[in-house]
């Protein structure tokens, strides 16, 4: 039986079992249906499962970017087009929104970072899916872990964080989202609501629950080294060209 890890999972350590599998269906027209405006670490893992068991995969979660590296590199270049032009994340024109189609082909729902921030461009590109704001009990403890595995990426990405942000986030969501679009939802409610708003029968299996730290951090380190791995090997060739520019007959003779 072959390895189920790909190059990268075995560079760095982490099992393709810690991280589960990509879901990509590469040749699903589907449109999303179902997605997911909650920040990571509120129990976005489980619900990932659970959605496929429901019948709502393949599902979009913040771990494709690290299975799919040719995602990561979509999901950068959207991201990197709104930036050039903030007023298209408040009043998303036709082009956006079809950039935003292109980047979630394959999929019938979605989870996670960094799509769950894109809320004005999804409630434009998808008028007709539901929403899902999966919460926590307490804020302090959704920032605390936030805070201490992925602050250095908030912080590059979105100039910091603090105890405020997840409050504000979820605030923004409940003020554009309307109500008979999105259901607040806490996983530990199980089958119940979440099977009721999504209009499907409750399965019989329990509720996944699965701990989402370890694989949190297995996918922010591969996505660290990574980058730092591609980062080497850019500053050695530029350190190579002038070089070369700067003595290329020493270069040529010295061979």
């Amino acid at each position: 039986m072959g390895s189920t890890k790909n190059p990268f999972q075995k560079a760095f350590g982490i099992a393709a079992s810690e991280l589960g599998e990509s879901q990509y269906e590469p040749n699903s027209n589907r449109n999303l249906q179902v997605i997911g405006v909650g920040l990571s670490r509120t129990g976005t893992a489980s619900v990932r499962v659970a959605l496929t068991m429901l019948g709502f995969g393949p599902v979009h979660h913040g771990i494709e970017l690290f299975c799919r590296p040719d995602q990561l590199e979509n999901m950068m270049a959207f991201q990197k087009y709104l930036n050039a032009d903030p007023k298209e994340s408040a009043n998303p024109s036709k082009t956006t929104q079809a950039r935003l189609r292109s980047v979630m082909q394959g999929y019938r729902s979605t989870l996670d970072a960094p799509v769950c921030d894109f809320i004005p461009e999804l409630i434009a590109t998808y008028p007709k899916a539901k929403f899902l704001l999966i919460v926590r009990d307490s804020e302090e403890v959704r920032i605390d872990d936030l805070v201490q595995e992925v602050n250095v990426r908030v912080k590059r990405e979105f100039g910091g964080i603090g105890s405020h942000y997840y409050t504000m986030h979820n605030q923004r969501v409940r003020e554009l989202i309307s109500n008979e679009q999105l259901l607040e939802y806490n996983v530990k409610e199980g089958w119940e609501r979440l099977c009721e708003f999504l209009e499907v029968d409750v399965p019989e299996a329990p509720f996944p629950k699965l701990n989402e730290g370890d694989s949190i951090k297995a996918v922010y380190a591969g996505h660290q080294i990574f980058g730092a791995f591609v980062w080497g090997i850019y500053l050695s060739l530029g350190f190579g060209v002038v070089y070369l520019a700067y003595d290329p007959w020493r270069a040529i003779v010295e061979r």
